[in-house]
């Protein structure tokens, strides 16, 4: 019998609280991923709570409204979730391969 082990997908559950005029904060499936707040020029820019590589493009994004903001955000945690589970994998594999032979 065929069983399918393929894991599917999780909806992401996003949703936006004001703190004040100035920041909303961001949350994922009601984990805090940071915040975005508005600047002197009017514009939003993220905070993010969680681990990342800043690259030159996201380094200094500016946007219109805090939910532009919050959902570039978004999608850098999944690219950092994403990374986290590609690592995990590689990890189990080494382990896997290696478990037989000691150091």
């Amino acid at each position: 019998m065929y069983k399918d082990t393929k894991a599917t997908a999780k909806p992401l559950s996003i949703r936006y609280e004001k703190k004040d005029e100035e920041t909303t904060v961001v949350y994922v499936n009601d984990r805090k991923i940071g915040q975005v707040n508005r600047q002197m020029n009017m514009k939003w820019k993220m905070s993010p709570s969680f681990p990342y590589i800043r690259t030159e493009i996201d380094q200094d994004l500016e946007y219109d409204g805090p939910i532009e903001a919050s959902r570039y955000m978004v999608k850098m945690w999944e690219r950092m979730r994403e990374a986290q589970e590609a690592r995990s994998e590689d990890e189990q594999w080494y382990e896997k391969m290696f478990q037989d032979i000691s150091f």
